[in-house]
């Protein structure tokens, strides 16, 4: 049984626990490739490789029962982040990283930062004052492989070719390139995913105009297609009808 089956046993309701793990496995694999171009004698490689794999071992404490203090791991993780985002910093101020790779990275662990700080989540009846279950939470009628993959799918598997990573879709390039390919439609439409999930985090209910405010690389109409979208995937909640529609993540 591979990490990912021990987590989807574990945590058959938590979904977007799931999400959290898997994104972060994938950040810290990105972090490894772009330090990969450093050269060894480098400090900076080797301290924001120590530090993501501290970051990622203290995220898989999540999946270990004898740690029982979630509170505490959740703050730990911040913190860490905190440390890496400082470290990046440096690095592309003194163009050891692109101004790209630094930015995919930076958008990733904001992305995780605002999960940690808008949301609690409720492991083993649990709940952390950090992340919350409402927004984790999934129906078990609900969660079903296929959902669970689609989740897992958002967060694009890095591949590594001819001094190029692709991350969460997007071609970014080592420090010595700085030309990054056109983004396709279906990974805007996956950035417009998190995008929506990132402002629905705070717990509020919003309408499509509300939302069209914060993202505003695309039309109205676009929205509402990727709201209905996620409504057939049972991401979302929605209350009323037409222009009056408020849309929420969904809860228990």
């Amino acid at each position: 049984m591979n990490s990912l089956d021990i987590i989807n046993k574990r945590y058959n309701n938590d979904l977007y626990l799931t999400f959290f793990i898997k994104k972060t496995e994938k950040i810290v694999s990105a972090l490894y490739l772009i330090t990969d171009y450093l050269k060894e004698k480098e400090p900076l490689k080797w301290e924001v490789r120590k530090k993501a794999v501290n970051l990622f071992s203290e995220v898989m404490k999540l999946n270990d029962d004898s740690f029982s203090d979630k509170f505490k791991i959740f703050s730990t993780i911040s913190f860490q982040i905190f440390e890496i985002l400082s470290f990046l910093e440096l690095a592309s101020a003194t163009n050891l990283i692109s101004e790209d790779n630094h930015e995919v990275l930076k958008r990733e662990f904001d992305l995780l930062l605002s999960l940690i700080k808008n949301n609690s989540i409720k492991i083993n009846n649990q709940l952390s004052p950090y992340l919350g279950g409402d927004y984790f939470k999934v129906k078990d009628k609900s969660l079903r492989p296929k959902e669970i993959e689609d989740v897992l799918n958002s967060v694009k598997d890095i591949n590594e070719d001819k001094g190029q990573f692709k991350y969460k879709g997007h071609n970014v390039f080592d420090s010595k390139k700085t030309k990054t390919d056109k983004i396709t439609n279906n990974e805007k439409k996956i950035s417009r995913r998190d995008k929506i999930i990132e402002i629905l985090s705070k717990g509020q209910k919003l309408t499509i105009k509300d939302i069209s405010k914060t993202i505003s690389d695309c039309s109205e109409k676009t929205i509402q297609r990727e709201l209905q979208s996620m409504l057939k995937d049972k991401l979302l909640n929605k209350e009323g009808e037409r222009r009056w529609s408020r849309y929420s993540l969904i809860s228990e």
